[in-house]
């Protein structure tokens, strides 16, 4: 697998917490590619959905692992984690 980053302009520094773009470059095309969403499940709420290509193989799946579905996790075809969305926290001062 081979990444691609996003090039900042040379008298740019990065800082901490900046964010950047890494990309697999399996996912980069030349033209736009339409995806086919389906739920996985339409029975159980928190269930995944897939994204399929034209010729009908999996290109993404979403599903929500965490505990009370507070956590999705975006999967590659083989299942592989490219990232993860945690539902943010309320804080309050009264804790």
């Amino acid at each position: 697998m081979e990444l691609v980053e996003e090039k900042k302009a040379p008298k740019e520094e990065k800082k901490m917490g900046e964010r950047r773009v890494v990309v697999d470059k399996a996912y980069l095309y030349d033209e736009d590619k339409p995806l086919t969403v389906c739920k996985t499940s339409l029975f159980h709420t928190g269930d995944g959905f897939t994204a399929y290509d034209c010729n009908g193989d999996i290109i993404f799946r979403v599903d929500s692992y965490g505990r009370d579905n507070d956590e999705l996790v975006l999967m590659d075809a083989t299942g592989k984690c490219l990232l993860t969305v945690k539902r943010k926290i309320n804080q309050s001062a009264d804790l």
